[in-house]
């Protein structure tokens, strides 16, 4: 018997779907130029992206946003779940859709599943930025008190919200820009991720491991991670530069995890000044 299939249809709604081994893969293009991918972090989906960090990429980048098996409007029919799934999912759609050497920016989880589909995948990917990720493993800083009760209360579905804000943001900017944190909210909730789905990803994150791997990358890599991150401790960032040939680290001070939502404009500037630099 078929194992049910998982996914939160609200996300997806009217957007294309494209087959892939095990899924379906709902996705958006927008904008025009060098294609840009972008992958979301752990228990999120295309949604959860702050309007005010995709307005500027699109202006001069065609974005290609996709949701992970199993979120949004992506469906997971069942077997494994893993990063190189989540991967392989990555590729069939950019093969499927006729790109290759494009960019690739991915965010938390979504920086491992950036770092194997450039390593396993190396002709699909020109340009890679990896936003507040690790590289996995025994190498990989762990997570502060507070964060860690903040993933083990997303992953029981308990007490989400208030833990979540705590760790994901500075306080400070909890406090001072209310509109962003609503409207922050408002997307990520508007449509939850299924929990079958935030434990098969919690596992995906523990079995991932670039490490050993991580000096074959080639391509120009662009390493961003704010420097008041709980849920990814910026030391990560640091070892992910020394180890990733070609690479740069842009730090953002006084920002917690996602510095997307905290400073969406000086991110997509960066990550735009990074994807249209002429080519070595």
């Amino acid at each position: 018997m078929r194992k049910a299939e998982v996914g939160s249809r609200g996300g997806g709604e009217g957007m294309p779907r494209m087959a892939v081994p095990g899924a379906e893969i709902s996705y958006l293009m927008a904008g025009a130029g060098y294609p840009l991918l972008l992958l979301r972090g752990y228990a999120s989906h295309m949604g959860w992206w702050d309007p005010r960090f995709l307005a500027p990429l699109k202006e001069s980048l065609l974005l290609v946003l996709l949701d992970h098996r199993g979120t949004g409007g992506s469906i997971h029919h069942g077997g494994e779940y893993t990063i190189r799934r989540l991967a392989d999912d990555a590729a069939s759609l950019l093969l499927g859709l006729g790109m290759e050497g494009v960019g690739v920016f991915g965010l938390s989880m979504g920086g491992m599943v950036a770092q194997e589909l450039a390593l396993s995948y190396p002709a699909l990917v020109g340009r890679l930025a990896l936003g507040a990720t690790h590289c996995g493993g025994a190498r990989a800083l762990p997570p502060t008190p507070c964060a860690a009760r903040a993933l083990a209360a997303r992953a029981s579905g308990e007490g989400v919200e208030e833990e979540w804000l705590k760790a994901v943001f500075m306080p400070d900017f909890v406090k001072r820009d209310r509109e962003a944190i609503r409207s922050y909210l408002k997307r990520a909730f508007a449509d939850p991720v299924p929990m079958e789905t935030v434990r098969l990803q919690a596992e995906a994150v523990a079995g991932f491991d670039s490490w050993e791997r991580l000096p074959r990358l080639r391509i120009p890599t662009l390493i961003l991670h704010g420097e008041e991150d709980g849920i990814v401790p910026p030391e990560n960032a640091r070892l992910l530069s020394e180890r990733i040939p070609r690479s740069r680290l842009l730090t953002f001070p006084g920002v917690g995890h996602d510095f997307t939502v905290q400073m969406p404009e000086d991110a997509a500037s960066a990550i735009l000044s990074f994807m249209l630099e002429p080519s070595d």
